[in-house]
């Protein structure tokens, strides 16, 4: 009892440095994440059409088993990841900042896109509309392939390829609905919505033998809570714990 009480004296005495040391490291890690730019989700839903055996892909005469409902949905989700899938949501993304205002990008243009002009951009999102086109006939020649090169660069130096899009999509059954959720964030509320929507258009015109009923079309993003409160608090117990271990095992 003793020992905890000299302790205690000797924490009084450091009483200072204690509170000061955890006060600073708050004020530090505030101004900091007040750089952090703030983000948005949406989120959309749709009928895959496996529970009520609605879909051409599932026999109807043969009941269907709890565990091969959810490896259908599992399947489903895995297709829509599919880079054949993601990679035309990110053509469509680029293509959209080639041909909107320049106050109505998603993104700030990366250095290659600042260069084009209007008519380069134009011929770019032309190409793009065509593009799906162009490779179910299967044309491969040197022209093509330079330009889907380009068009590459532009898509990852703007953040919108299949690894970016994947980092911030996430795609789940609702308990054990009939229904997908597809949520995105990002730091446009724009941005958010066009990609879920786009990614169920997309899908669908991928997976054509697939009926895909869009139950709930993606609105404008919902500012998502702030963390920064949170690092804050978090930085200020660490830095206070720190110290106390610290003061402790110079004590004992």
């Amino acid at each position: 009892m003793n020992e905890l009480t000299y302790f205690l004296k000797f924490l009084k005495r450091r009483i200072a440095p204690l509170l000061l040391i955890p006060l600073v490291a708050m004020v530090v890690c505030y101004f900091f994440t007040r750089l952090l730019p703030d983000t948005y989700l949406s989120r959309g839903r749709a009928a895959m059409g496996i529970v009520d055996r609605t879909n051409q892909f599932i026999d109807r005469e043969q009941p269907v088993q709890g565990s091969e409902i959810e490896r259908s949905f599992d399947n489903l989700i895995q297709l829509m990841k599919l880079r054949q899938v993601t990679d035309q949501v990110s053509y469509a993304l680029l293509s959209h900042d080639l041909t909107v205002p320049q106050d109505s990008l998603f993104r700030v243009p990366s250095g290659e896109l600042k260069k084009l002009d209007v008519a380069t951009k134009r011929k770019i999102a032309a190409f793009l509309s065509q593009k799906r086109d162009t490779l179910q006939t299967g044309q491969t020649d040197r022209l093509h392939q330079a330009r889907m090169n380009s068009v590459n660069n532009m898509v990852k130096d703007m953040r919108y390829d299949a690894s970016s899009l994947l980092e911030k999509l996430r795609i789940q059954r609702l308990a054990t609905s009939d229904y997908l959720e597809v949520e995105y964030e990002a730091e446009d509320p724009r941005l958010t919505a066009f990609v879920v929507n786009t990614l169920f258009v997309k899908y669908r015109e991928v997976s054509a033998p697939i009926t895909l009923t869009v139950a709930e079309r993606a609105t404008l993003g919902e500012k998502e809570p702030s963390r920064k409160s949170v690092v804050v608090i978090v930085a200020g117990v660490a830095a206070f714990l720190l110290c106390l271990t610290a003061f402790s095992i110079t004590y004992f």
